[in-house]
């Protein structure tokens, strides 16, 4: 590990300590000398409740729509190492080398020193893993990692805000209701879990980024590159009515 991997990472472990100890202190508003600001300032408001209703629906009707076809497995601390395979499968058919989550980065997200359990759903068709999503709260990626954004937003320090990290679903499922299904999925679990909010970085105008506006998240930050890769990115946010 190098001198920079090294402090970067005691900086962002000390950065967490200090909500625990009822007390925070942005070191990522000094990091980027407030060269970083969200499009959307203040923070757009809840979710309408004719939009979660609106959503509740589109699910209802893409699991009907692919209940013959698609089985869903609910991953957990218990099944992971059964589920890796099938994980990085996806992965590898989604992204090129380089760009992929790798089996330890995997097992970290359902590790036993983690404050809350990753959310995380496999779909299959016919036996072949077609898709996954994975998530789990804001501040288990680290800012030094995933942008400064994540630090800089209201709810870091909270443990009250759900990041969408991934949505993969191969290409020859894509388009079909199975996107639909498994984004919508993830972020009404989220909600279940107590989460107040839910953020996702998604490539701009893609399908993820379009459904999500549908559903009315509001995108709160642009960039034009993200995680060492020239792609036009959005800052996706949505709060739970009445959280």
């Amino acid at each position: 590990m190098g001198i920079y991997t090294a402090l970067t990472e005691c900086l962002y472990r000390a950065d967490l300590y200090l909500p625990f100890r009822s007390s925070r202190c942005n070191l990522y508003r000094w990091l980027t000398l407030g060269r970083l600001r969200f499009t959307e300032s203040p923070l757009p408001p809840p979710l309408h409740a004719e939009l979660m209703d609106y959503a509740h629906k589109i699910y209802l009707t893409s699991c009907e729509r692919t209940a013959e076809s698609i089985q869903e497995l609910r991953v957990s601390a218990a099944n992971i190492e059964a589920c890796l395979a099938d994980i990085l499968e996806v992965e590898k058919q989604c992204y090129p080398e380089g760009n992929r989550i790798d089996a330890e980065s995997l097992r970290l997200r359902f590790a036993d020193f983690n404050k809350k359990q990753a959310l995380c759903f496999l779909y299959y068709r016919d036996g072949r893993p077609v898709a996954y999503t994975l998530g789990t709260y804001l501040e288990f990626y680290s800012p030094f990692e995933y942008g400064f954004e994540l630090g800089l937003h209201p709810h870091y320090g909270e443990f009250s805000a759900f990041y969408m990290e991934n949505i993969s679903v191969v290409p020859d499922e894509q388009g079909a209701w199975l996107s639909a299904r498994a984004v919508i999925h993830i972020w009404m679990e989220a909600q279940q879990q107590g989460y107040v909010a839910v953020l996702g970085h998604a490539l701009m105008d893609q399908r993820v980024h379009v459904l999500t506006r549908k559903m009315g998240f509001r995108t709160i930050m642009r960039r034009a590159s993200f995680l060492g890769e020239r792609a036009r990115v959005a800052l996706v946010y949505g709060r739970f009515p009445n959280a």
